[in-house]
């Protein structure tokens, strides 16, 4: 018996078969603390917030580090931003702080593309 279950992806850029491992590892993190982007591959750090220190700063423990080739980091990045503007209503309609970043980082992403 498989520990996998398998999604068909089949649009006009992209024909493969996605199997899902029920076994993945899955990581919480609270945001994004370090990217660096090369022109072969891009790294990215993630951090869990660890509490305040003893003069109040925030302290941000890195979890979780990847790895990833640059071309696939910004197919992810498109694909983030195209899900991100199909979802915008439901994710909107109850967070302001979440429309107001999301708004500001399209109005940016479309003054770059123009």
């Amino acid at each position: 018996m498989s520990n996998h279950r398998k999604v068909e992806i089949r649009r006009d850029d992209a024909i493969f078969d996605l199997l899902i491992d029920e076994n993945t590892n899955e990581v919480f993190v609270d945001g994004a603390a370090q990217f660096m982007v090369g022109p072969i591959v891009s790294k990215i750090s993630f951090y869990s917030s660890a509490g305040l220190n003893e003069n109040d700063i925030e302290q941000r423990m890195t979890k979780l580090k990847i790895a990833i080739p640059t071309l696939a980091f910004v197919e992810f990045i498109a694909q983030t931003i195209s899900n991100l503007e199909l979802a915008s209503d439901e994710l909107l309609e109850n967070n302001e702080r979440l429309k107001e970043k999301l708004i500001a980082s399209l109005n940016t992403t479309i003054r770059r593309n123009s």
